[in-house]
């Protein structure tokens, strides 16, 4: 037998060797095709989390709101006006203490 044989016999016929390569074609344009979408859904996983991240930032609004509006309801001074009645305090005791030393 001779090599030529031999590598025929091995590679096959013309029509088996362009199968191949057509099929190697289509399976090149369809990892393309899945390399878009991927893509595409890489990007909308990033939308939804920053779009999760947004309502999560609305969400803890919302509750900080809620709870000062309870509070208010409920006739207990917010955190705010608990720290300036505070710093108040201090200021008013400070200048007590001065006149006081006078």
């Amino acid at each position: 037998m001779s090599k030529t044989t031999r590598a025929a016999e091995r590679v096959g016929d013309g029509e088996s060797v362009r199968d191949l390569g057509d099929a190697m074609g289509t399976l090149s344009g369809s990892m393309g095709d899945f390399s878009d979408e991927l893509t595409s859904l890489q990007r909308a996983v990033t939308d939804l989390q920053d779009s999760t991240r947004r309502a999560s930032e609305h969400q803890r609004a919302v509750s900080a709101s809620l709870h000062r509006a309870a509070d208010s309801l409920a006739g207990e001074p917010s955190a705010d006006e608990q720290r300036a009645s505070r710093v108040s305090d201090k200021s008013t005791a400070a200048k007590t203490s001065m006149v006081a030393d006078d």
